[in-house]
């Protein structure tokens, strides 16, 4: 029976991706890469969920975490 090989670059980041995905919905739509300097900027908050939802920082965060 062959071995399967095991892409390394992934290796312990799956869970973790999928565990937030879980904790946060809007962690499943695709947002444009964001930057350190850009996570208490209100311009980018409404650019990506728009105008109706009000300013949350942690979102900005979950957003950053997830794409490192």
């Amino acid at each position: 029976m062959a071995k399967k090989k095991i892409e390394l670059k992934e290796l312990g980041k799956v869970h973790t991706k999928d565990f937030l995905k879980m904790v946060h919905p809007f962690l499943r739509n695709e947002y444009r890469p964001l930057d350190k300097k850009e996570l208490n900027n209100k311009e980018v908050f409404a650019e990506l969920f728009g105008d109706s939802e009000p300013f949350d920082a942690s979102k900005l965060r979950a957003v950053y975490e997830y794409q490192k």
